[in-house]
Formats: C-alpha cells, structure tokens, sequence
C-alpha cells in the first residue's frame, strides 16, 4: 500500500489535482471483514488542492483532515462492518471548506446516522448540504447542525425517520421513501432485524422542522403507509411544497395534512403517477390494481390564508381528485389559480428545485385536445360550485 499512498499524495501535492476518485475492489467473501482505509499524508500549503474526493468502497482515514481545501467528499458502497465512528468523525474533522457530503449506498454497524458538529470552530465541519442515497440508517437524527442547509434523503426499500433536533438553518428538504408491504408489517423488516416496523407511519416522524421553506416529498408503495394524522409540528416557513408520483392506490387527499401544518403554504404542486399495473402469471399479461381506500375525514372549518397557487399534474378527473380540488379551492381564501393537467410531469434540477412539466393542449393548428368543451364546463362547475358556496374569483386552467 505504501506506492499506492505515495501516488496519491503525488497527485494531489505535486500534480495539482483537484479532483479524485478511488475505488477498492471488493475483498473475498472469507475476507468481507478486512477493507482499505483512504488515507493522506500532509500535502503541505500549495495552491493546488484537492476540492472534490469520492471513495468507493474505501473509508476514510482520521487522516482526511490534511486535505484542508476539500470542499466536497462523496463516499459510496462502504460496507456493513464499517464502525459508526467512521461516519461521526466526518462532522468533527475541522475542515473550513467542507460543504457537500454525499452519501450512497452505505452501510454501517448502526442503524442511526447521528449529525453532530461541535461549536468549536478547529473541529467542526460546517456541513451545508448532506445527501444520503439508499443506506442502511434508520434514523437519521440532526443533532448539531448548525450550518446544515439542504438534506436530501432517498431510499426505495423503507422510510428513513428524520429527527430534526438541532437545524436551524435547514430551508430545502427532499425525502423519497418506498415501502412494501408484506408479514403485516411495512419495509423489508428480515434486514433490519433490531426493528420493529409499524404498519402505518405517522408524518410527524418525517418532517418535524419548523425552519425549512422547500419541501419535495415522494412517498411510494403498493399500499398507503402515511396516517391519516394530524401533524404535530407547525411547518412555520415552509412555502414551496411538491407531493410527487402519488400512486393511484394511494387517496391523493393526504397532502391536506401537509397543508393544515403550513399556514405560509404559497405554492403547492401534486404529481399523480399513472395508472399502477402489476405482473400477472403470464410475463406479456398487466393488470390495474385497484385503488385503495379512501380517507374518512373528520368535518373541519379551517381555512388557509397564504396557497396562491395549486398544480395538479396527472388529473383523471377521479372523484378522489375532484373531492381534494374543491376542498383546497373552498378551504384556501386567497387561492386564485389552478391548473389541472391531464398529462404532465416534474422536472426536476437537482434534488431540491424542480418545475411542472405543462404539455400543451392542441389549439387552432388541429392538436388533439386532452379535454373536450363539454368536459371543462362540466369539471369547473365541479370544481367551483358547492351547495353552499361559490368561488368566482378562482382561474381553473385545463391542460
């Protein structure tokens, strides 16, 4: 190894590299426990530093904190025996210029990922963006990150609890969850076999941060494993909320807890995924799978003073949908548009900005229409008209 050390702190002392990627072959199955630690010698004070460094397969060494310009670390496949230390020392190496930790595919001897920067200005690392993709954590649990501004969580085989003790400065949040369901239980349970996953997951447990302003959510799976229950948390600041790829099995109405949190709510975008299919027997054979059941909600008087703006990207005109407009339509007093899109999608750059996709409907060149004159009318006067109420004042837009 100590060639291999030595090109390394060539590379970066003397060649001027400034960005590096090292990969390590996985170690034989009767060796899974062994694996190479990344490590640095001091590189000294040259003008040409390492910024960027992804590791793949590969912890890094305490020795990661001569690398001083290093400005984002990307660390990829760690495997499962990797100690939980590795990762808690990352918030604690003192390096000024360390804003982007990106984590992807890790695993790990503990099932919390504790965020934790001391005050003292020689150790901590003022992390700003931290962005965990399909690891094995749990929890994820801020504890002390003060500089912390975007957290990015994405995971396809369970939900990953977010505890946001300490984040003062936190603004933008994507969190991306699947689950399965299977045993009576939710999430592939047999790995994680210290935890007991319950059935149904309460929202509180995933967004409970008063700060944040941006929020991107996309909760997926066969059945809805959000309950139906008030979140205990007021989303003061938030202003920005995307609901993306709502399956149809899912009642597209549970945003409204979402909305009921956020009385600054201005912009509040939903994406209904198509239709869900399943595999029969036969591999050429799809059939739809039924949507599941509706949400019984209690008679309430609330009423939202700040939604401006309402895009549902996907609308079927399902009676589920229809109920959910003219709630958000008679509940939001200042609301004056919505845009109802038969066929639409979400752009997205980068995790945390994205846009609804609009296609146009075809106009006097000949385009096919998606809705005919007969359908507008007939989904305004749904949409605008009540028994006892009537709202003039708001635009529908068909698309």
């Amino acid at each position: 190894m100590g060639c291999f050390h030595l090109l390394i702190h060539t590379a970066i002392s003397t060649w001027g590299v400034d960005e590096l990627e090292v990969a390590v072959k996985p170690a034989p199955r009767r060796r899974r426990n062994l694996h190479y630690f990344f490590k640095v010698e001091h590189v000294g004070d040259e003008p040409r530093r390492l910024t960027k460094l992804t590791l793949r397969n590969c912890p890094p060494a305490e020795s990661l904190r001569h690398l001083r310009a290093l400005t984002a670390l990307v660390l990829h496949d760690l495997p499962k025996s990797t100690q939980t230390f590795v990762y808690d020392r990352l918030f604690t190496l003192g390096l000024p210029h360390l804003k982007k930790l990106h984590l992807k595919n890790c695993r790990c001897d503990s099932f919390v990922l504790v965020v934790s920067a001391p005050p003292s200005p020689a150790t901590a690392t003022a992390i700003t963006e931290l962005f965990v993709d399909s690891c094995s954590f749990l929890v994820i649990e801020l504890r002390k990150a003060a500089a912390l501004e975007d957290l990015a969580c994405i995971d396809d085989a369970k939900p990953v609890l977010i505890q946001f003790t300490n984040a003062p400065r936190l603004t933008r949040v994507h969190l991306s969850f699947s689950a399965s369901s299977g045993g009576g239980t939710v999430g592939d349970h047999a790995q994680y076999p210290p935890l007991i996953y319950p059935r149904r997951y309460n929202l509180s447990w995933h967004v409970r941060s008063e700060h944040m302003s941006s929020l991107a959510v996309r909760f997926t799976g066969p059945e809805r494993w959000i309950l139906p229950a008030r979140i205990t948390t007021r989303l003061l600041s938030l202003r920005r909320l995307l609901v993306a790829d709502v399956l149809p099995t899912w009642d597209v109405s549970w945003p409204r807890l979402l909305l009921q949190a956020a009385p600054s709510l201005e912009t509040l975008h939903i994406h209904v995924a198509s239709q869900a299919r399943r595999r029969t027997t036969s591999e050429d054979e799809e059939e739809h799978v039924e949507p599941g059941r509706e949400i019984i909600w209690p008679p309430a008087t609330f009423r939202h003073r700040r939604l401006q703006e309402l895009v549902l990207a996907g609308f079927g005109r399902t009676l589920a949908q229809v109920r959910f407009v003219r709630y958000v339509v008679r509940a939001c007093r200042v609301l004056r548009r919505v845009e109802l899109l038969r066929r639409g999608g979400v752009r997205y750059d980068g995790p945390w900005e994205w846009e609804v996709v609009r296609q146009q409907q075809g106009g006097g060149g000949g385009g096919e229409r998606h809705w005919s004159r007969e359908e507008e009318a007939g989904i305004k006067k749904q949409i605008l008209c009540g028994r006892s109420w009537f709202r003039e004042d708001v635009e529908v837009v068909l698309g």
